[in-house]
Order: structure tokens, then C-alpha cells, then sequence
């Protein structure tokens, strides 16, 4: 008897919601392989593994968030009173059945018996725990024997199950395998690694994608018309340079790279190296200014310092030793703003701080934007791309900051299967028409620009904790922002 049968027994509102999860986050986050595949014949390879890097990004994601849901669940119902605890009990016996252990019968027998104890609301609070974890299972499931490889690297098969197998390459051009799964990439491009067993039909398919590593190497800012030097690393020897838009142009002299401002907005320079890799450098170029900007500009680290001495102090940083922190333009100006990163849990959002020119200092948005220490904005234009995921619910609503730093924020939308099993569309949780959905998110979304989709993710975040108790707050923002 398989796990999915044990779970034929359990409520209908528990399997309700695992479908409404699975399908919501297939629909909406998840590129399907088998489309990947035939988009190769359509659009570059490089495309693809492009779609495809962000697929596994998303789909990780989301796996570790409801994870986090689950657990979460679990400690809720173990704290709790009588009711709580047998759930939880029931839970623990779901979440050790394992079909590959020799005791599987008996613990499937000990979890129907235990199961078949509860009241009916009891199972339903089962269910609901069980369903999150079985829709994170799947999520994992989705992306296991898929591959994303760095050129020159190697990566061990994973999850192949006990037994002699052999291991081939379709095209050993792109990776190749040896006998006990271990792939190498030689080359970029797709092939497939098929997996067999001499002793019987099992066929197992791995999808490998190599790409060149793109290595996030900092950001720089340049006043329009001015230069900057910045200095690619001794090690590697430089093979080709795409200053990626209009906006710079780029000399250089060994290792050595001039970058000049032309004009006012965000560019990516790509450096590549004779390893394989690709450097990414994202430059802001600046508005020719005055001279009183220097001061300024030293006023506005000031306050920024001490609102990060401030809020590692207060009751809202639970853990300080997680912040992060760095710099953005959120707004119109050429200012920018501190964003400060609160943890890496998916609870974890970030506060936006913004330099208050008539009282010098920072002023704090009072609330948090995004998850997993992260967040997403349009930059320039004062408006928060805030994504939402959370106890079974995922949608998002934009957010304008007017000039005052307050906050506006559209209506919610989301979309999912409801209650009757029909994929349904909301709008601040009440079910709509799906003319009417598209009505109000073009209403909320007037204004955005997605080419000014700014993702910000906290590994980037250059400033740490650290920097704050150390003093070296001001010597941090000077390197991402020089003003």
C-alpha cells in the first residue's frame, strides 16, 4: 500500500487545499520542463537556461517556505492543549512513514489506527499539516533530477536509488557522466544523462543545463560625464566586455576597466574571463550635480548610521546579529535610500529608510516589504513590488511611497482553486470575475515599469551587522555609493 493511498482516507477540505497549493504555485511561479524543452527550438539556448535558472530560484523557494509552514503548524499544535497535541502525535507518525523501510506495514497500520481515533476536526487539522508537507514534496520532486550546472564544474547525481546502474550522456559535447553519476560540464548547452539498470526496464532521465557562472562582483555609481576605475581580479585574464546598454562605455588597460557615465540610469557591465565565468557589475549613473552634494551626501550617511544603531537596538531587530544592509533609489531623486535586511526566514522582510532633508535624518517606513530578508521595487518611481506567501495564501499588491515616505498600498491579488474545485481569481480575498481581476490589477499596476524591476535578495546586501557595532557604517555606504 503507497503513501498517496493512506492519504485516500483523509478528509476532502485537507486535499482541497493541497491542490489549491500545488496548482497555484505550478501555475504561477513554475516553468514546466517539458515547455522549457520545446522552447529550445524557439528561442536562444541561452534564453532557456536564463528561464530555467529562475525556475529553480522560485521553485526552492517555495519548497523551503512551506517547509517553514509546516513546521511552524507542528509547533503550534505541540504547544497546545489536549486537542493540539493529538494531532501532532498523528502528524509525527504521518511524517516518519517511509515506504522503503522494512516496518512500513506496521507503521502505515499504527498511523490508520491512530488516524481512525480522531474526531473529525481533528483529521482536518491533520490533513492541513500533512498537505503542506506533501505539497513541499512535490515542489522538490519537480526540480530533483533537474540540473543547473556551471561551466568547468562537476555535480553528482542525486537521489538515484540502490543498485548497479549505468549512466550515459546524450550529448557528452555539453556534460559528461562517469559510472558512479558524477557529471562533469565541458561545455554550455542541455543534454539529458539517462540513467538504466542491465537488470531490468527502470529508466531514470536527468536533465542537465551548463551555463557560464554570472558572478555578482558589486555595484559602482558615476556622475554623467564622469569616470570610475574598477579593478577585475589578478586571477583572471579578460576575454570579452559588454557594457550592456547605452548609458556607459567602458575602456580598458589590463585589468583594469574605465567606465564613463553617458547617461542618467542603471546599466549591467559583463566581464568575461578566460575561466569561463562572467563578471556582473551593475552601475548607477548619476545626474551631474552641484558642489554642494559631497556635504550632503555626508549628511545623509549620518542619519543612515544612526537609524542602523537605532533599530539593532530596538525591540523590532529580535536578532540583530542577522541585519544586513544596502542602498537603493527607490525614489525620483538621486539620494538613495537604506534598505535593511531583518533575517533570512521567510517571515524576513526588509525596512526602508528615507534621508528626511528638512530634519536630517532617516525616516522609517514603520513596516516591512518582502520575505527571506528580500525584496522587490521599481526603481525611481516609488513603487514596492510586495510579494506575498503565506499559511496557504500567495499573491502580492504594489505599494506607492509619495513624497511625504507614506505608504499607499493597491488592493490584494491572488489566484488559486476555490472551495468547488474551479480556478478562481481574488481580489483582497473576495472571489471575482477574472474581467474584473484583470481590471484592478491594471488600475493598481499603472505606472510600472517591469525593464525597472529591481530584485534585491540579501546575500547581495554588502553592509552586516558588524559594520554597525564597528563603526564602519559611513566607509560601507562610500563603497556602494560614493556620491
Amino acid at each position: 500500500m503507497s503513501k498517496n493511498k493512506a492519504k485516500s482516507v483523509k478528509g476532502h477540505v485537507g486535499r482541497l487545499m493541497a491542490i489549491a497549493i500545488i496548482i497555484y504555485i505550478m501555475c504561477s511561479f513554475m516553468h514546466p520542463m517539458t515547455v522549457q524543452v520545446q522552447a529550445a527550438e524557439k528561442s536562444s539556448l541561452e534564453s532557456l537556461i536564463e528561464e530555467t535558472i529562475e525556475s529553480d530560484k522560485k521553485t526552492f523557494k517555495l519548497g523551503n517556505i512551506l517547509q517553514k509552514a509546516y513546521d511552524k503548524l507542528v509547533s503550534v499544535f505541540k504547544t497546545g492543549g489536549k486537542l493540539a497535541k493529538d494531532v501532532a502525535k498523528v502528524v509525527k507518525l504521518y511524517e516518519a512513514l517511509n515506504e522503503d523501510s522494512e516496518d512500513y506495514p506496521d507503521r502505515l497500520r499504527e498511523f490508520f489506527e491512530e488516524y481512525s481515533k480522531l474526531s473529525t476536526v481533528k483529521r482536518k487539522l491533520v490533513d492541513l499539516c500533512t498537505n503542506v508537507l506533501d505539497a513541499k514534496d512535490k515542489l522538490v520532486e519537480s526540480v530533483r533530477r533537474h540540473n543547473l550546472i556551471d561551466l568547468y564544474s562537476e555535480k553528482q547525481l542525486k537521489d538515484i536509488p540502490d543498485g548497479k546502474w549505468l549512466f550515459t550522456s546524450q550529448d557528452e559535447t555539453v556534460a559528461t557522466v562517469n559510472d558512479i553519476g558524477v557529471v562533469r560540464a565541458v561545455g554550455v548547452g542541455y543534454t539529458k544523462i539517462i540513467v538504466s539498470n542491465a537488470n531490468s526496464t527502470d529508466e531514470l532521465t536527468y536533465r542537465v543545463f551548463v551555463k557560464k557562472p554570472v558572478l555578482n562582483s558589486g555595484k559602482f555609481s558615476v556622475t554623467k560625464g564622469k569616470t570610475i576605475s574598477i579593478t577585475v581580479p589578478a586571477s583572471s585574464k579578460i576575454t570579452e566586455i559588454k557594457p550592456g546598454s547605452g548609458k556607459i562605455s567602458v575602456s580598458r588597460s589590463g585589468n583594469t576597466l574605465t567606465v564613463t557615465g553617458n547617461k542618467k540610469g542603471t546599466a549591467n557591465l559583463y566581464v568575461g574571463t578566460d575561466e569561463g565565468k562572467t563578471l556582473k557589475y551593475k552601475i548607477s549613473v548619476l545626474a551631474a550635480s552641484g558642489s554642494g552634494n559631497s556635504s550632503k551626501i555626508k549628511d545623509v550617511y549620518k542619519a543612515y548610521e544612526q537609524a542602523l544603531k537605532d533599530y539593532s537596538r530596538s525591540e523590532s531587530a529580535y536578532y540583530p546579529e542577522g541585519i544586513k544592509y544596502t542602498l537603493v533609489f527607490i525614489d525620483g531623486d538621486d539620494i538613495p535610500e537604506l534598505a535593511v535586511s531583518e533575517g533570512s526566514a521567510h517571515a524576513s522582510g526588509v525596512r526602508l529608510f528615507f534621508y528626511d532633508a528638512e530634519k536630517k535624518k532617516a525616516t522609517d517606513l514603520g513596516e516591512s516589504f518582502g520575505e527571506n530578508g528580500g525584496f522587490m521595487y521599481y526603481e525611481r518611481l516609488s513603487m514596492i513590488y510586495d510579494y506575498y506567501f503565506g499559511h496557504g495564501i500567495g499573491g502580492l499588491r504594489f505599494s506607492l511611497i509619495d513624497k511625504n515616505h507614506k505608504v499607499s498600498k493597491s488592493d490584494f491579488f491572488s489566484q488559486g482553486y476555490n472551495w468547488e474545485d474551479k480556478f478562481a481569481y481574488y481580489v483582497n480575498n473576495e472571489e471575482c470575475s477574472k474581467s474584473d481581476y484583470d481590471k484592478a490589477y491594471k488600475s493598481a499596476s499603472a505606472g510600472a515599469d517591469e525593464s525597472k524591476l529591481v530584485t534585491v535578495e540579501r546575500e547581495d546586501m554588502k553592509g552586516t551587522y558588524a559594520d554597525i557595532t564597528g563603526g564602519k557604517v559611513t566607509k560601507i555606504l562610500t563603497e556602494i555609493f560614493p556620491g
